[in-house]
């Protein structure tokens, strides 16, 4: 939800910060890879001008 109100300046540091808490945490609703494509499609789709690796 962090992610669909960020400005465009946060956006990149709270999916890395959301990224990395995703890979340290132990989860048993999705796969950490579900997790993390979720958070990449939200940042590219909020940001459409930036590619999935410059939204990573």
């Amino acid at each position: 939800m962090q992610l669909t109100i960020a400005s465009e300046k946060a956006i990149a540091q709270q999916a890395h910060l959301l990224i990395k808490r995703v890979q340290l945490a132990s989860t048993q609703a999705l796969p950490k890879s579900e997790i993390i494509d979720i958070i990449t499609t939200i940042a590219v789709y909020k940001f459409s001008s930036l590619s999935r690796e410059e939204g990573s």
